[in-house]
């Protein structure tokens, strides 16, 4: 370790590996916990086209070249925070636009379970306070032959997680040091369960609970909203809902506009 970066734990891979195959028996999980790499979406993609089962995780102490929505680029400090990428293997035939909601959801009810009181805000941020900061992102990517979702998710955990980004928080700074290794376990725990019952489902949210659940921890919800769409344009009015494909749905003078991608910046409440 350099001697310029704060001391912390590593993370535990054989006490997280326990646990899974005791919270979470149904998955066969295949967990691995790297120091350094560049992309652990990068590198779980290389090991899902070598055909590695769903449930295999990567988790790195530290990334040099992550990756975020729309394409931004991020750098993460060693023992700074949970960056960990999931290979997911759903059927082609269900509704893949869920993913990352479901993915949200999860995290927020582990980070819940942790004494965090944490939000959603759409589509898939997990936020505290108000005004609301960033706490942790979340990133999914198709991967093919055989199929697969490669879910990223990072989680800031202690200060040196928030350098450069003056709309980040970190778990430490809500309610004190944490144990990552349990913290990633209950995350996996919940992705586990939500995965399941959207499985079961045959992918749809509504029937699972999912859309539901999604919407109680929606922050985005009931304000009035910019949405910055990836063409350039923006739209703005009042957040109405989220469909039933995990859409946002945003009345832009009378006109009900449904919103597949774009960022969001809540502007008054309704």
């Amino acid at each position: 370790m350099d001697s310029n970066q704060a001391p912390y734990v590593p993370l535990d891979v054989q006490r997280l590996t326990d646990a899974m195959r005791t919270s979470s028996p149904s998955v066969d999980w295949s967990i691995r916990v790297v120091d350094s790499t560049g992309s652990t979406n990068a590198d779980l993609a290389a090991l899902a086209a070598t055909g590695a089962s769903s449930g295999t995780v990567l988790i790195a102490e530290e990334q040099t070249a992550g990756r975020g929505r729309l394409g931004r680029a991020w750098q993460s400090h060693p023992g700074s925070g949970i960056w960990m990428s999931v290979l997911l293997r759903p059927a082609e035939s269900l509704s893949w636009s869920w993913l990352p909601l479901l993915t949200g959801v999860a995290t927020v009810t582990a980070l819940r379970s942790a004494g965090v009181a944490a939000d959603l805000k759409w589509p898939n941020d997990v936020v505290v306070g108000e005004p609301y900061a960033k706490l942790a992102g979340i990133l999914l990517e198709r991967v093919s032959a055989p199929v697969g979702a490669i879910v990223g998710i990072g989680i800031n955990v202690s200060e040196a997680a928030t350098h450069g980004f003056a709309e980040a928080t970190c778990v430490e700074r809500v309610v004190g040091p944490i144990d990552r290794t349990a913290l990633i376990a209950e995350v996996l725990r919940s992705l586990a369960i939500e995965f399941d019952a959207w499985s079961t489902a045959d992918g749809n949210a509504e029937a699972s609970g999912l859309a539901d659940r999604y919407r109680q921890l929606c922050r985005t919800l009931s304000w009035d909203v910019r949405v910055s769409l990836p063409d350039g344009t923006d739209l703005i009015g009042p957040a109405m809902g989220i469909d039933s494909d995990g859409h946002l749905l945003v009345d832009v003078a009378g006109d009900l506009r449904v919103i597949a991608a774009g960022d969001v910046t809540r502007l008054r409440p309704l």
